[in-house]
């Protein structure tokens, strides 16, 4: 632990929240809990809401969550609990959170559940009308039921211990073909293509062999201010090659901070204070009939600004 330099932000005023909760932590893993009893004898465990894009991906689930990982290592149990239950419920709710926030409530609250030794015990009725029993010291048990398209199914769970359980369903599938719908928030997202004279084309009928260009225009209304930490996905038909060059400076696109080029798509990631314009080469390699999928654009740390296209059916005759 590097204590002069601790003690010295201990002493200044002007900390934040995050870093007076963080340094606490810090004099508590160098083995000085008095000292991190006495910087957070007085402090909320609650965070208050704050907007707009920063480097530090903040957010006030991701503070809460930071505050539980110090709760916990003080072995304040019951503030830890009501700080994990409120944490909880923020990540089962339907309300977007960044990477980070999520990646950090799950940090807090594993830590928070590796420190419970009681062991879960309940039974369940499911589709078979049999009641299985589980007993685990694990903190997480799960049991896959299987494919239930358009069937109906009541299970019934009862809880045996005196511990809290929190039983959650999840379902995961593959969106159909053609049902995306376009939207704009607060971003204007246009994509055109090109022949290689620079005439504007219709790719649903592409003859095999034919280069062209994907042009993705990118606009930010100017009604937020500047735009960081945005990301671009393009994702091209199976029937389609990508061409563009990774070592030529041909057709290079500026304004782009990081573009990632793979068989089949291309993410490119920049901030944008106004229009960006982004090409990528294109090649009609294989017959046959194809998806195009939407393309989408959107800010990473930011759900309220994003724009996506819509998907069609292309052929390469």
């Amino acid at each position: 632990p590097e204590l002069s330099a601790m003690n010295r932000l201990k002493e200044r005023n002007s900390i934040s929240l995050q870093a007076k909760w963080m340094l606490a932590g810090a004099y508590l893993l160098a083995g000085q809990p008095e000292t991190a009893k006495n910087i957070i004898h007085d402090l909320p465990t609650s965070a208050t809401a704050y907007d707009g894009p920063s480097e530090t991906y903040g957010s006030p689930a991701r503070d809460e969550a930071m505050i539980l990982e110090i709760l916990t290592l003080l072995d304040d149990k019951e503030n830890a609990f009501l700080l994990a239950k409120h944490i909880s419920e923020a990540m089962n709710s339907p309300t977007w959170m960044s990477t980070q926030t999520t990646a950090y409530c799950l940090l807090g609250l594993s830590k928070y559940a590796a420190t419970t030794n009681d062991e879960i015990n309940f039974s369940y009725t499911g589709k078979n009308k049999k009641a299985e029993q589980v007993k685990s010291k694990k903190t997480v048990w799960s049991a896959d039921l299987g494919t239930q398209t358009g069937a109906q199914t009541t299970m019934k769970i009862d809880n045996h211990s005196s511990n809290v359980i929190f039983v959650r369903l999840s379902a995961k599938g593959i969106p159909e073909t053609s049902q995306e719908e376009a939207t704009q928030n607060n971003l204007r997202l246009n994509v055109r293509y090109f022949d290689t004279d620079g005439n504007a084309i219709d790719v649903k009928n592409l003859k095999q062999g034919a280069d062209f260009e994907a042009e993705v225009q990118i606009v930010n209304p100017g009604l937020r201010g500047h735009y960081t930490n945005m990301a671009l996905t393009q994702i091209f038909p199976s029937g389609w090659e990508i061409t563009e060059s990774r070592l030529s400076d041909e057709n290079k696109n500026k304004g782009v901070t990081y573009m990632d080029i793979r068989d089949d798509r291309v993410l490119a990631y920049f901030d944008l204070p106004n229009t960006l314009v982004i090409r990528v080469k294109l090649h009609a390699a294989y017959k046959g009939t194809f998806y195009l999928p939407a393309v989408a654009c959107e800010a990473m740390y930011d759900h309220s600004v994003s724009a996506n296209t819509t998907g069609r059916w292309v052929v390469v005759e």
